[in-house]
C-alpha cells in the first residue's frame, strides 16, 4: 500500500486551519501547526509540502521558512506561502527566505489542489530522480569497488604475496617481448640472471620460517637496488626483478650491449647479499650462486632462457658459494647426463644399489685393529663402480644425501654388531661413519642415531660419527646442541680433515670430540718434509694435552707409519693397511684374528 504524502498547514487562524483540512484532507495527511514555534517543533513527521502563512504573531511566515531551511528534516520540503499580500517584494523575500511557491487568500479550492498535485508529483518526480541517483552513485561505487577487486587480483596473479615482486606469470610474459624485440632490432639484447640463495635452509631451520620470509623480503629489496636505471646514453632501463619461489630469484636485464654487462651486475648483486642482514639481534649474511645468459645465443621461448639460466648457475654452485657463470653450450648437455643421474641414484636407494666397503683403522702403538671406517660405494647397473666424488655431490645437490646417510648408518651398525656376535674377540672394534654437513644440519641424525642403535643393539660407545670441523664453526648454535645431544647417548664424535679448513686446536676446547683426524695432505710427505713433521708432531701434542686421540689418514708407506708412531700419533688409516674391502673380505679376515699383513710387519 502507497504511502499517502504528508502536508503541515501553518497558520494562526484557526478557520484557515479548518478550510485547508478541509480541502486536502481526502487525499493528503495534514498536520497543523498555528504558529512558526509549533511548526518547527513539527518537523520530525518530516512533511512533503508546508503550506505557511505570512503574517503570524511573534515569528513570521519568512523567519520560519529560512529555519525551516536549516533544519536537515525539512530541508528538502517544498514551501508553499499563504499570504493576502502577493506584491513582488513580498514574493521576492519570501523566495529569498526558501520558499518554492506563493498563494494568495482567500483561497480557491480547485486553485489549491491543483498547486498541491502539481508539487506533489514534482515532488515524486525529484524523489525517483534522487532515487535513481542513488542507485546510480551505488552502481559507481559497486564497479569501482569491483574494478579495485580486479586489479588486486591481477596484480596478485602476477606477483609474488611475499615480495611484492613479478612471479613467474609476468616474468615470463616480460621475457617473450624482450626475446619478440631482439627479432625485430637486430641490435637489441637482453640477459637473464638466475639468482639462488647459498644454504639459505639453514636460516630458516635455525631461527624459523619468519626470519627466513623477513631475510627474502630485505634479499629482494637489494636486488630492485641492484637495476640498472639509465643506459650508457642516459635513455630510461626497464629491468625487472622478479621471486620465482623459495629463494630463487631472476633478474631481467632490459638492453645490455655485451655480456661483461651482465656479467657487472652480477658482481653488484653478490657484492650487495654479502652485506649482513640485522635480524632479532643477530647478523646473517646470505650469498647467492648466480646464472648468467644473454639473448645473444638466440631463443624463441621464455621458458627456454630460464632453463639454461637454471642450468648455469647450477654450474656456478658447483664452484662453491658466491659464485656466478655464463651459460655455455655444453652445460645442457651436462644438465641432461646431471638430471639421468639423479633418477638413478634416486633408482639406486630403492634397488639396493649401494653397498658398504670397510677401511680399517690400526693402533700403531701395538699393530691391532681398532675398528672401520664405512664408506658407501654405488654399483651402478651399467656404469659400474660409481666414485664417491661424483655422486656423494649430487646427493647433496638433490636433498638424497638424508636418506643415503640414514642407509649408512643402520648398514654399518648392523654389520658391527654381527661381527661382535659373531667374533666375541673383536666385540671392542668401533665403526666409524662421515656425516655429511647437509645430513647432520637438516637430517635429524640424532634420531637417525637412534633407530640404528636401537635396531641393531650395537653398544654406542662403538659408533665413531666423523663430522668435518667447517660445518660445525660455519653453523656453531645449532651444531652444538646435536653434538652434545649425541655424547650424551655416548657416540663418540671425531673432528674429520683437520687441516682442510679452520684448523683451530681451540674447537677441541669449545665442541665435543674425541678425536681428530689429521687429512692426509699432512701425511704424504711426512717422512721427508721436517716442516711437515714438526706441524703434525705439534698438533698431536696439543691433542693429547687436552686428552684426546689423533688418527692419520691417508697412509700409504712404512716409513709414514714409523714416524707417526715416533710422534706418538695413535692410529692410523690407509691404504698401506688395507683399501677400502667389502664385507665378505672383513669376515674372512676375523675370522683369521684380525691381522693386516702391514701392521704385523708393523708391530714387529
Amino acid at each position: 500500500m502507497t504511502r499517502r504524502k504528508r502536508i503541515l498547514c501553518v497558520d494562526d487562524d484557526p478557520m484557515n486551519i479548518d478550510i485547508l483540512q478541509c480541502i486536502l484532507s481526502s487525499e493528503y495527511d495534514v498536520d497543523v501547526a498555528q504558529s512558526g514555534d509549533e511548526a518547527l517543533r513539527m518537523t520530525k513527521s518530516c512533511p512533503e509540502l508546508i503550506l505557511l502563512d505570512i503574517m503570524m504573531p511573534g515569528m513570521d511566515g519568512y523567519e520560519t521558512c529560512q529555519k525551516l531551511r536549516e533544519d536537515p528534516l525539512t530541508a528538502n520540503s517544498k514551501v508553499i506561502l499563504v499570504s493576502a499580500r502577493a506584491q513582488t517584494e513580498d514574493r521576492i523575500r519570501g523566495y529569498e527566505a526558501g520558499a518554492d511557491d506563493f498563494i494568495t487568500k482567500p483561497f480557491d479550492e480547485d486553485e489549491l489542489l491543483a498547486k498541491v498535485k502539481v508539487f506533489m508529483r514534482l515532488i515524486h518526480a525529484e524523489s525517483e530522480t534522487q532515487t535513481f541517483r542513488n542507485l546510480s552513485q551505488r552502481l559507481d561505487a559497486e564497479i569501482l569497488r569491483r574494478q579495485e577487486l580486479e586489479d588486486r587480483l591481477r596484480h596478485a596473479a602476477m606477483h609474488d604475496y611475499l615480495t611484492t615482486l613479478p612471479n613467474r606469470s609476468l616474468l615470463l610474459d616480460r621475457i617473450e617481448r624482450c626475446i619478440e624485440r631482439s627479432k625485430r632490432q637486430g641490435e637489441y639484447a637482453f640477459a637473464v640472471l638466475f639468482v639462488d640463495l647459498d644454504d639459505f635452509k639453514i636460516i630458516n631451520d635455525s631461527l624459523g620460517h619468519s626470519a627466513g620470509d623477513a631475510t627474502l623480503v630485505e634479499i629482494s629489496k637489494r636486488l630492485v637496488k641492484c637495476l640498472r636505471t639509465l643506459d650508457g646514453v642516459g635513455r630510461p632501463i626497464d629491468d625487472t626483478t622478479a621471486r620465482l619461489g623459495g629463494d630463487e630469484f631472476i633478474v631481467l636485464l632490459d638492453g645490455i650491449g655485451q655480456e661483461e654487462d651482465a656479467l657487472t651486475v652480477a658482481e653488484r648483486i653478490q657484492n650487495s647479499l654479502s652485506l649482513p642482514i640485522a635480524l632479532d639481534g643477530q647478523d646473517v649474511s646470505c650469498t647467492a650462486s648466480i646464472g648468467v645468459v644473454t639473448s645473444l645465443r638466440g631463443y624463441d621461448e621464455a621458458e627456454e632462457v630460464l632453463r639454461d639460466a637454471d642450468i648455469a648457475m647450477y654450474k656456478a654452485k658447483e664452484g662453491g658459494k658466491r659464485g656466478h657463470s655464463i651459460f655455455q653450450d655444453g652445460m645442457r648437455g651436462e644438465a641432461i647426463e646431471r638430471l639421468q643421474a639423479r633418477n638413478d641414484l634416486r633408482n639406486a636407494i630403492s634397488q639396493g644399489q649401494l653397498s658398504l666397503r670397510y677401511q680399517p683403522i690400526m693402533c700403531l702403538e701395538t699393530g691391532e685393529l681398532s675398528g672401520f671406517e664405512a664408506l658407501v660405494r654405488w654399483e651402478h647397473p651399467t656404469h659400474g663402480l660409481v666414485a664417491p666424488s661424483e655422486f656423494i655431490p649430487l646427493a647433496e645437490e638433490t636433498g638424497l644425501i638424508t636418506p643415503i646417510g640414514n642407509w649408512v648408518l643402520e648398514e654399518a651398525c648392523r654389520q658391527a654388531r654381527a661381527w661382535q656376535v659373531q667374533f666375541p674377540r673383536s666385540r671392542d672394534l668401533s665403526m666409524s661413519i662421515n656425516v655429511s654437513a647437509k645430513q647432520f644440519l637438516h637430517g635429524s641424525v640424532v634420531e637417525a642415531v637412534d633407530r640404528s642403535l636401537q635396531s641393531s643393539k650395537l653398544p654406542p660407545s662403538l659408533l665413531k660419527l666423523e663430522i668435518t670441523e667447517g660445518v660445525v664453526v660455519e653453523h656453531e648454535e645449532s651444531a652444538l646442541q646435536s653434538l652434545n645431544q649425541l655424547v650424551e647417548r655416548g657416540v663418540g664424535l671425531r673432528m674429520d680433515d683437520f687441516g682442510t679448513g679452520y684448523s683451530s686446536l681451540s674447537y677441541l676446547h669449545k665442541f665435543p670430540f674425541s678425536d681428530i683426524k689429521l687429512d692426509r695432505s699432512f701425511i704424504e710427505s711426512i717422512a721427508e718434509n721436517p716442516t711437515h713433521l714438526a706441524t703434525v708432531q705439534a698438533v698431536v701434542t696439543m691433542v693429547h694435552a687436552h686428552g684426546k686421540e689423533v688418527i692419520a689418514e691417508g697412509v700409504e708407506t712404512f716409513d709414514q707409519c714409523r714416524v707417526l708412531r715416533e710422534i706418538e700419533c695413535k692410529y692410523g688409516q690407509g691404504y698401506f693397511f688395507s683399501k677400502p674391502i667389502r664385507k665378505e673380505e672383513v669376515t674372512a679376515m676375523l675370522a683369521r684374528g684380525g691381522h693386516w699383513m702391514a701392521a704385523t710387519c708393523l708391530a714387529s
